[in-house]
């Protein structure tokens, strides 16, 4: 039985686990999502500090300064960033301050360094400062108590900033799923190994293996097998243990048969076998103990799609992603797009943009096995089962790979 694509979508997600949380070092958060609600201990920032380079005074000291009438007060003590005044600033006393600097208790306010002349032990200045001029308040930005980052956050380079900001060294975030890649055919070859005229470069793991980096999972690569012996038995009980595992290679259409006894005598349940997609057909899912099992076909173009459109929002529900698509955008179809199969289409496409128009082509041979269509694409478009055309000049809906 053939299941249709977007069947075949839900059943994968349907039966992702729950995300697993996890307490790790703030520099090892990047791009993870945040797995509870992160709440401010203490205010940031922590006390007042000078916001600028200039002379710590109380406000009320200024009062009616000029060019032509300045006020004068007394230079008390001069502070570099991370140095504290321990006394309290008096009315019409001053402290040399720099940007960072801690404002010394009883100053309110910051002049500005061409604002004011030093002469001696006095200085001179020019202008009235408000109350809280050129000063970063305690809890300005973050008050104490405050909620620093909602549950489901994605930790980006600026969150990292915030948290350690606030002296947070670790939190809580959901987990990168390990992703195991077994490779069957024994006409395969690792690069850098000898080959022979009948045998081909793998170029099947590499790809998944970063496209499961790319996606924010762990990849793990438990190497090839012929397709048969104890040892794909083996290597399958090993791809097991990982919460998702994938076996890619032509063995599910050249020895289905096989390939379902092994994996019914290690409990793994099947879901679908076959989906009605362009390309892609020869695609398995089943569901072990521990482990979501997918089958790939053996060709690039097949692989990739099946991965794009199942694999992905597998990894992506166990990252804690709440988004499981693709960003889309609305293109002009720059040639007639046709569908032939009666199966749902993903057509590997390429974006050109002229000025705010942008045309969506195709980005060459949709042979399953042609390599350099995949290389040149940056899109996809995804023709429905039952579309015949799209006609040059429709709007269509693209998914943009970034």
């Amino acid at each position: 039985m053939v299941t249709r694509y977007e069947d075949a979508r839900r059943l994968v997600i349907e039966r992702v686990p729950e995300p697993r949380p996890v307490r790790v070092p703030v520099l090892e958060s990047l791009d993870l999502i945040v797995a509870e609600d992160i709440i401010a201990k203490e205010p940031l920032p922590r006390r007042n500090y000078a916001g600028i380079s200039g002379y710590a005074v109380y406000s009320a000291s200024t009062k009616g300064a000029t060019r032509e009438f300045p006020v004068e007060a007394k230079m008390v003590a001069r502070l570099c960033a991370g140095e504290n005044y321990r006394r309290t600033l008096g009315n019409q006393e001053a402290v040399r301050v720099v940007s960072g600097s801690i404002l010394p208790k009883g100053a309110d306010t910051v002049v500005m360094t061409e604002d004011a002349d030093r002469i001696g032990k006095s200085l001179k200045i020019y202008r009235v400062a408000d109350p809280g001029e050129n000063v970063r308040r305690r809890g300005e930005d973050v008050g104490e108590g405050e909620l620093v980052l909602k549950k489901g956050r994605r930790v980006r380079s600026q969150e990292i900033g915030l948290l350690t900001s606030m002296g947070i060294s670790h939190l809580s975030v959901y987990s990168r799923p390990q992703v195991a890649i077994l490779t069957t055919g024994a006409e395969m070859r690792s690069i850098g190994s000898s080959i022979s005229d009948s045998q081909i470069w793998n170029g099947l793991t590499p790809m998944l293996a970063t496209m499961v980096r790319e996606t924010g999972g762990v990849p793990v690569d438990i190497g090839q097998s012929k397709e048969g012996g104890l040892a794909l038995r083996f290597k399958i009980y090993e791809g097991l243990k990982y919460p998702i595992f994938i076996l890619a290679g032509g063995i599910f259409v050249r020895n289905y048969d096989l390939i379902k006894e092994l994996l019914d005598k290690m409990h793994v349940k099947e879901v679908f076998w076959r989906v009605n997609m362009r390309p892609g057909r020869p695609v398995y899912f089943g569901k072990g103990a521990k482990s979501l099992v997918f089958g790939l076909p053996d060709t690039l173009g097949a692989a990739f799609v099946g991965f794009e459109e199942l694999v992905r929002p597998a990894i992506l529900r166990q990252l804690g992603r709440e988004r499981l698509e693709r960003r889309e955008i609305t293109a002009v179809a720059g040639t007639d797009l046709k569908n032939r199969s009666r199966r749902t289409f993903f057509i590997r496409s390429y974006l050109r943009r002229n000025g705010k128009s942008v045309t969506v082509f195709p980005s060459g041979n949709q042979h399953s096995h042609i390599i350099k269509t995949l290389s040149r694409a940056n899109a996809i478009v995804e023709m429905e089962a039952n579309s015949d055309i799209i006609r040059r000049g429709e709007r269509v809906k693209v998914k943009v790979l970034e």
